[in-house]
């Protein structure tokens, strides 16, 4: 377990001192591999919840709000 923190720390040491492009690709990389089954188990839940939203429109069960109505009901928030 040690050598592998050393491992990592060594690898951060080596990343860290990439050029910014590189760098950038890098944690581009690193972040996606994250990416998990969850992911695309989720992707599916909501695109069954779309579809659902979407046929209750379509078959009248309900009725959309216009976006500027929308947004004019949300509250202001000061810049």
């Amino acid at each position: 377990m040690l050598a592998a923190m050393k491992t990592a720390a060594t690898l951060t040491e080596q990343a860290l001192r990439l050029p910014v492009d590189r760098r950038a690709r890098l944690a581009h990389a690193l972040i996606q591999s994250l990416d998990t089954a969850s992911d695309a188990d989720a992707e599916r839940q909501w695109d069954a919840e779309i579809a659902r939203r979407v046929e209750e429109i379509r078959g009248g069960r309900v009725q959309g709000i216009p976006a500027g109505k929308v947004l004019a009901r949300r509250p202001h928030r000061g810049s």
